[in-house]
C-alpha cells in the first residue's frame, strides 16, 4: 500500500532539494569572494596611485632638509632634527618605491634571484605589523641565487608572512629557514616559514591550496595560497604544510638551485 507519508517516498526528493540548497548557498559564497577581491584589485590600484603621487612632494621635502642640514653645524640641535627628518622620509620613499615596484605588472621573467634578499623585502613591507611577532632569521650563507621571478616569489612571502600575523594575533615568533639540500639529480632551495599560531585543523590541510578555500569568518579571498601554490609550481618547485593546532605551521617551499638553460634571463612563454 502506498503511504505518500513514508519515509522512502520523500527521502529522493528531500535530497535533490538539499543539495540544490548547498550548491545555491556555495555559489553565493563565490560570487560574495569574487566581489571582495575585485575590490582587493581597486583598493591595490589606489595604493600604487598613492605611492606614486606622494613621490613628488616626497622628493621636495628631502631636497629642502638637504639643504638646511648642510647650512646647520653637526654639533646644532637642529643638526640632529633634520638627520631624523632625512631619515625618515627616506624610510617613506624606500616603501613607496617597493609598493610601486611591487605593484607593476609582472611578464614572469626570470633572472638570478636572492633569496634573502626577496625573503627581507617582503618582511620589510609587512613590519608595522609584526609589533608583537618575534622574527627570526636563519639564513643558510650557502644558498646561492636561483632563476626565479623576484616579485612572484615576494608575492609568496608576503602571502605566507600575512596567514603566520593573522595566526598569532596576540603575537608569536616568526621563523624563516633557508637550506640547501643535495638531491640526485640537482641541488634545491628549501625555504621553511614557521609560526607559532593557532593551526590548522587536520580536515582543512587538504583544502588549503584550492581557489576560494578560507577559514577566516571575513577579509579573506581564499586566493592568497592558491595563487602561491601555482607560482611555485611554475617554477618547478614544490609546497607543502605542516600544521598541528595549538602550536603553529610551517610551510616548506623547495626551488631548483639551479636551471639548464645557459642563460638566467628569460620570460616563460
Amino acid at each position: 500500500m502506498y503511504h505518500p507519508s513514508s519515509p522512502s517516498s520523500i527521502t529522493p526528493q528531500t535530497e535533490t532539494t538539499t543539495g540544490l540548497e548547498e550548491n545555491a548557498r556555495r555559489v553565493a559564497e563565490l560570487e560574495a569572494q569574487l566581489v571582495h577581491s575585485a575590490r582587493l584589485v581597486t583598493v591595490g590600484q589606489l595604493a600604487a596611485g598613492f605611492a606614486h603621487e606622494i613621490n613628488n612632494p616626497l622628493t621636495s621635502i628631502l631636497g629642502y632638509a638637504y639643504q638646511v642640514r648642510k647650512a646647520v653645524a653637526d654639533d646644532s640641535p637642529i643638526a640632529r632634527d633634520m638627520d631624523v627628518i632625512i631619515s625618515q622620509a627616506q624610510r617613506i620613499s624606500r616603501m613607496t618605491r617597493h609598493l610601486l615596484d611591487f605593484s607593476r605588472p609582472d611578464p614572469g621573467c626570470k633572472s638570478s634571484c636572492e633569496i634573502h634578499h626577496v625573503l627581507n623585502q617582503a618582511l620589510d613591507l609587512l613590519k608595522y605589523r609584526m609589533k608583537t611577532i618575534e622574527v627570526k632569521r636563519e639564513y643558510d650563507p650557502r644558498v646561492p641565487p636561483i632563476p626565479a621571478s623576484a616579485s612572484q616569489l615576494e608575492q609568496v612571502f608576503l602571502n605566507l608572512f600575512l596567514n603566520a600575523i593573522e595566526a598569532m594575533p596576540g603575537g608569536g615568533t616568526l621563523t624563516i629557514r633557508t637550506g640547501l639540500v643535495h638531491g640526485a639529480g640537482s641541488d634545491l632551495v628549501r625555504i621553511a616559514i614557521s609560526d607559532t599560531g593557532q593551526g590548522i585543523p587536520p580536515e582543512h590541510l587538504n583544502n588549503i591550496f584550492r581557489p576560494f578555500f578560507t577559514t577566516r569568518d571575513e577579509g579573506g579571498t581564499g586566493l592568497g595560497l592558491y595563487i602561491s601554490h601555482n607560482i611555485i609550481h611554475n617554477h618547478a618547485g614544490s609546497i607543502v604544510v605542516e600544521s598541528t593546532v595549538g602550536v603553529g605551521s610551517t610551510f616548506t617551499i623547495l626551488l631548483p638551485a639551479g636551471n639548464p638553460r645557459q642563460d638566467t634571463d628569460y620570460c616563460e612563454p
